[in-house]
């Protein structure tokens, strides 16, 4: 009994941490992103959120997204964008930055290696 429970925990402590390198690649794609693609660039990262995936976005709603980012004057006309590396699904991470004294809520989309933006709101 003691050695199963053993096996458990050491397979919860797994998941554990492969969820801490996901959320970590997640924040540092979101970071390089704002980075390249802000405006203004003397901005802080107030929180992440919890990170998850969803199956409601579809290339529709991707190009909506970029649409209406483009008239957002906290980032740049030309903002890079990575494309879509799974049709069913995209990865999600909530940011709330901060840009002088405004502070401002978005939701990053990524690339299911967690790695790149596809688009925001």
């Amino acid at each position: 009994m003691k050695t199963v429970r053993n096996i458990m925990i050491m397979v919860l402590l797994a998941v554990a941490a492969a969820g801490c390198t996901d959320k970590q690649k997640a924040e540092s794609a979101v970071k390089d992103f704002l980075n390249e693609n802000l405006a203004e660039k003397d901005f802080s990262i107030v929180s992440f959120g919890r990170l998850d995936s969803t199956r409601y976005i579809n290339d529709d709603v991707i190009a909506s997204l970029r649409k209406q980012a483009s008239t957002d004057k906290a980032f740049n006309i030309t903002t890079a964008y990575a494309d879509r590396d799974n049709p069913k699904q995209l990865i999600y991470l909530p940011v709330k930055i901060k840009v002088y004294d405004r502070q401002e809520s978005y939701t990053f989309y990524l690339t299911m290696d967690f790695k790149k933006v596809v688009c925001f709101k």
